[in-house]
This record gives structure tokens, sequence and C-alpha cells, in this order.
């Protein structure tokens, strides 16, 4: 299976905290709102339960790298009659927190529906007035959508009415980030079976570029043009795996910023073949004057051959 759902990546924490929860659950929920919670933004003790026949220590690790109080509030958006709309640009983990939602509530991500306002759902394989199928208790639904898709896939009033509007934004905290990268990098390394070392350094200036190009503004203050495509959290992650492939298979098995260079390219230049300019610019702008004070960004500098379309 290239990529599990939730429940059966997670399954193990999953399995801790059912065993551990002992609060109050509303109906038809696998676990209470507080241990929802924990599943998604992590626990620093350790759950002692048994796990396939033994007796364990899980630790509840950290899935959603963002805003605690947003998913309190999504959680109780769900305990509620209204569905959960989340919204926000492409790449800022909608799906993954939706996925991870539908896992601790229910135990299955994998329930996709169609349907009508009173919440019923009609299925016409099945004969008479079986083919209508009423919601229960604990019911509900999470929906995601991108904010760019707007002009092309505006929605209606009537169905706004029927949702809570939650926006997952970009990340703001570089640290946390960055942290997020090595550790998704890692994990999706380890899935390829491929061992690469990646420095910090490296990491650290590929999620300083995707900032960087993100926001239009450097740390020093530098104004640069921001490319037409999103620079999300999720494209970096994209770009470190590549260049990190690149490095198993065509260098040294070492994470350099060339490779990340060389990974770059094909991020930028999603949208608009214009980008290209508005990253060369930046390489002469900016990662040429940090090469001065540094041979990672030095080595990232003289990578620029990499980027021609």
């Amino acid at each position: 299976m290239v990529r599990p759902p939730a429940e059966v990546v997670y399954g193990e924490e999953l399995g801790a905290l059912i065993s551990a929860d002992t609060n109050s659950k509303p109906p038809g929920w696998k676990m209470s709102p507080r241990f929802v919670r924990q599943f998604i933004v992590g626990g620093d003790s350790a759950i002692t339960h048994n796990w396939q026949g033994s007796k364990t220590k899980t630790t509840i690790s950290q899935k959603f790298f963002g805003d605690d109080a947003l998913v309190e509030r999504c959680i109780v958006t769900l305990l509620g009659n209204r569905g959960l709309l989340l919204v926000g640009e492409p790449g800022t983990a909608k799906s993954m927190l939706s996925e991870l939602l539908s896992a601790a509530i229910s135990g299955n991500s994998l329930m996709t529906i169609q349907g009508t306002a009173d919440k019923c759902i009609q299925v016409p394989e099945l004969p008479g007035q079986d083919s209508v199928r009423f919601a229960e208790k604990g019911f509900n639904i999470i929906a995601t959508a991108n904010l760019r898709d707007r002009g092309v896939h505006e929605m209606s009033s009537a169905l706004k009415r029927r949702f809570n509007f939650e926006t997952v934004a970009p990340l703001a905290d570089k640290a946390m980030e960055l942290r997020l990268v090595k550790e998704q990098t890692e994990a999706l390394l380890r899935e390829s079976f491929v061992k690469v070392e990646c420095p910090n350094d490296v990491l650290d200036l590929l999620v300083t570029t995707f900032n960087d190009l993100r926001h239009g503004r450097t740390e020093e203050g530098t104004v640069v043009e921001k490319p037409s495509t999103v620079m999300s959290t999720a494209e970096a992650v994209a770009v470190s795996h590549s260049a990190a492939l690149d490095a198993a298979y065509f260098g040294n098995s070492k994470l350099e910023s060339g490779h990340v260079a060389r990974q770059l390219l094909g991020t930028v230049l999603k949208d608009n073949p214009d980008d290209l300019k508005k990253l060369q610019h930046y390489f002469d702008v900016v990662v040429k004057a940090r090469g001065k004070e540094s041979k990672t960004w030095q080595q990232f500098y003289e990578a620029k051959k990499w980027l021609r379309g």
C-alpha cells in the first residue's frame, strides 16, 4: 500500500488512547473530545496498554503542526449539528487534518458520502425504502476547500450556511516548520528504504527560502517578488524529499544545497513561466549576499545554473 490511511499508520496510538480514555464520549464517537485533541496535537507522557498481545508504552506524536486552538474549534464544531469546512491555501494540511479527525472520531477515515441537507444518503442500488439511509447521532461532515479555487468553484450561499468555516493558515513559526520538514522528509525516506544524511543547515536553507518567497520579504528586510505558486510547507517537504532522493541516486547520499536548487525549479514553475525570473532575481539579490557569509548558501548560489526554464 503506497499510502495507508491514518487509522492504519497510527493504529497503535489510537489503541493506546482508546484504552486509556475514561471520559464520556459523544454518541457514535470512538473516544472523547479531549483524547481526539491529544491524538492530533500529541502528548508528552507515554500510555501503558496492551497492543497485539503484549504490554507496551506508546507516546502520542504530534501530527498537526499549527494552531492548537483551531483543532479544538474543529472538534467543537463536529460535536454540534453543523458540518466543518476547512479552507485555506493549498498545502496547508487541510486534508490531513480532516483525515486525522475522522480516524480519531470514527476509526475510519475512508468514508466519503454524497447526500442532502436533512442528512440522509440515497443509495440507488438498494431496493425501495432501503435506498435511503438516515444519519444516526454522532454523524457529521468534514469538507475541505482551497481558497485559490474560489474563482473557479464558487460555493453557494446555501452550502455555506450548513458549515462552520475554519481557515488553516500556513505555518508562521519557522522553527516548527523546520522540524516538520525534517520529520516528514525522514519518514518519506524510510518508506522509500533510502538512507540519506540530511544536515540541518541545508534543511534550514530550504525552509528559509520558502519563507522568503512565501512572504515576499527576507529576514533581513529585503523585498522580493512572490511567485504565483503557493510556497506551502507541503511543497517544502516535497522539494526536500526529491532533493534527498537526488542525493541518494545521483550523489554521495548526503543532501546538499545544490540538490535543493535543482528540485526547487519544479515547484516554483508550476503556475507561471514568468516565476523563473523572480526565482533568478532572488538568487542574484538574496542568495548571493548570504553566500558571502555561509558556505551552504554559497553552494546554493553556485547551483543557480540549474535554474533554467
